[in-house]
């Protein structure tokens, strides 16, 4: 058991050459001497000292904090054995945010500076460099909450005392206006939709909710046609053969780490039946087999990336489908394309707007269920709107109860006219 002892010596200074302190002294578990200054015995009494050594005594013994000085080591070398214990348990996607955090750290700090000198003014310095660069306050956040969880891995292992990101990442952002497309709308984008790829894929994401990432990895036999329901599941990763052709299946996982099932509308099975057809044998319902070889070179050369796009150009496909929407509505309402309000929106608007139109149909569990979502809180926050309609109930509702009926209005404004003329 580590024993903290307290001591008074001699610490002469130029301006004080009889000045004294208390210390505190222990041998650690590794046979060294520490020792550390607690205070002069000019501004500290003896009971405040034995206080101080108590509680350092508590910590040692409960392991809050250590009895030896952490070891030293620079952030690039924590870095690198930290990659190591992490990678195999987290996605690639977490990965590349890891990587992008720990680039702005070298940018600001260094590779060489040591983990136990990274303090609040380093963590200030980091800030700075980021603002400097013109980065969001989102992306600020997200860096910032990055180095924390690496930091806090070297807390853990007793490389530095305190975790100097701690707590430095709270607060909130304002979050993106929602846009959720009107049903004219979605119309529209359906009839201006270019090919039958486009049109399956609007229709099944505004009617199921399913984010991109989970219709790209959407499979066939996915889809249960007689039940009219959906099942997102996880992917691993294999090969499947065509024609004597071999393809790649590649790995995937839900957000919610989670399967679920979602139900599909009559007139979506019929259209989804009708573009199976189409499929020429791929496994995939959006991934066709030339995209597929295409992914499967890029695989063997290396040259795949876990963000890579799919896909091609598939958010800017969407964006003109929407310009072309817009001018659709305008031409059919006999009215200039400026008298249009339209609001780009992205692939991701689809699901919120699927939210907000099922909403009032089923509860907030059934929802979040189907949604893929952990919590009631994230639906309401991002994903749904009240509508308007729900918004002139509550109107009514409120002038029912406390508002003046029109004869009440009359009278009361003919009094007033009579008493100014009087």
């Amino acid at each position: 058991m580590t024993r903290v002892s307290l001591y008074k010596t001699k610490r002469p200074t130029k301006g004080n050459p009889k000045r004294q302190v208390w210390q505190l002294r222990w041998i650690g578990s590794d046979g060294k001497r520490y020792c550390e200054t607690i205070g002069d015995l000019s501004k500290m009494t003896k009971r405040d000292a034995g206080a101080k050594r108590r509680d350092k005594q508590s910590k040692i013994d409960c392991g809050v904090i250590p009895a030896d000085k952490p070891k030293r080591m620079t952030l690039s070398a924590f870095v690198a054995q930290d990659r190591l214990t992490i990678e195999a348990d987290v996605r690639p996607t977490t990965m590349i945010e890891y990587d992008h955090a720990i680039k702005h750290a070298y940018a600001a700090l260094g590779r060489e500076i040591a983990l136990d000198r990274i303090g609040p003014v380093e963590v200030g310095r980091i800030k700075t460099y980021l603002k400097n660069k013109g980065r969001a306050t989102a992306t600020i956040r997200k860096t910032i909450k990055t180095l924390n969880s690496i930091m806090r891995r070297a807390k853990d292992q007793r490389l530095i005392p305190t975790n100097p990101f701690s707590g430095k990442a709270k607060g909130k952002t304002q979050s993106k206006r929602k846009r959720i497309f009107t049903p004219e709308e979605i119309k529209a984008m359906l009839a201006e939709a270019n090919s039958q790829w486009w049109r399956v894929f609007l229709k099944l994401a505004v009617t199921t909710g399913l984010r991109k990432s989970e219709l790209l990895s959407l499979h066939w036999t996915d889809l249960d046609f007689d039940g009219q329901t959906m099942t997102v599941s996880r992917k691993d990763a294999g090969r499947f053969t065509v024609r004597g052709e071999s393809y790649p299946i590649l790995p995937w996982e839900t957000k919610a780490h989670d399967e679920r099932v979602v139900p599909l509308d009559a007139g979506v099975v019929e259209m989804l039946k009708r573009f199976q057809l189409q499929s020429g044998g791929s496994r995939y319902v959006f991934l066709s087999l030339t995209r597929l070889r295409a992914i499967d070179e890029r695989l063997k050369a290396d040259d795949w990336r876990p963000k890579a796009d799919i896909v091609n150009n598939l958010d800017v496909r969407f964006k003109a489908i929407q310009r072309r929407a817009r001018r659709r509505i305008a031409t059919l309402a006999h009215c200039e394309l400026d008298n249009v309000q339209w609001t780009v929106g992205s692939i991701h608007d689809l699901r919120r707007t699927w939210a907000t139109e099922i909403a009032p149909h089923v509860d907030i569990l059934t929802l979040c269920r189907w949604g893929g979502w952990a919590d009631a809180k994230t639906v309401q926050q991002f994903y749904h709107e009240v509508k308007s309609e729900t918004a002139d109930r509550a109107r009514q509702a409120m002038a029912d109860l406390y508002g003046e009926s029109d004869a009440q209005l009359t009278r009361k404004a003919e009094t007033e006219t009579l008493t100014a003329a009087g």
